[in-house]
């Protein structure tokens, strides 16, 4: 089931207790009761259920929801029915919602997304990525007149970093950006387009963030 998503059905199915046969013409008489995540429970908004087919499916009856009836993880539905010696059960009797076009979702193995479009736009996509590819933060472990050594659990993948702005957040230097014109992974020191003003040192804590041009 789709969560938060309207006009989708919820089966149920009749049957008589004592002859175990499927029960049919019985919609009138059925009624559900739903619960999203555990919470109060509440009459289904479609009061009886309609009847799927007397003859090719019979005992399954189909309840419509709204959207507000499938917003939550977990949704559970019981029916009953006032007919005599008719039970009814919700098929399944509890579902937990996915969110809509979650099997366009890329996860890998380490948790991490792979969103191809935002809005249905893939330059966004794209610029959000390279705004935050290779987020890294840390204390330095050093730095040069044209360099800053990454703490040493950053990349060890050469110019991993490259056209990345790098701010000095704290510490010698605080204040100052600056752009990774390169990167050694082995050591990893990232080399700066630009002098700086004041050479970072193993206080300066500094912030990777997005690509620039």
């Amino acid at each position: 089931m789709l969560r938060n998503i309207s006009s989708q059905k919820w089966r149920a199915y009749a049957w008589d207790a004592t002859t175990g046969l499927p029960k049919t013409g019985d919609a009138s008489n059925i009624t559900g009761i739903i619960t999203k995540d555990d919470g109060t429970p509440a009459a289904t908004n479609d009061t009886n259920p309609t009847e799927v087919d007397s003859t090719g499916e019979k005992g399954f009856y189909a309840f419509d929801l709204t959207q507000s009836e499938t917003d939550a993880a977990k949704v559970t539905l019981s029916c009953k029915s006032t007919t005599s010696n008719i039970v009814v059960l919700a098929i399944p009797p509890v579902v937990y919602t996915v969110p809509q076009y979650s099997s366009l979702h890329v996860i890998d193995s380490s948790g991490r997304g792979d969103i191809s479009k935002i809005a249905g736009d893939t330059t966004a996509a794209t610029n959000l990525k390279n705004t935050y590819a290779g987020l890294e933060a840390g204390t330095a472990q050093g730095g040069g007149s044209s360099t800053i050594t990454l703490r040493s659990g950053a990349s060890a993948v050469d110019n991993y970093f490259k056209d990345q702005a790098v701010f000095v957040l704290s510490g010698t230097g605080s204040g100052q950006t600056n752009r990774i014109s390169g990167y050694v992974g082995s050591t990893r020191v990232a080399t700066v387009e630009t002098a700086w003003a004041t050479q970072p040192d193993n206080t300066s804590v500094y912030l990777v963030v997005g690509r620039i041009g």
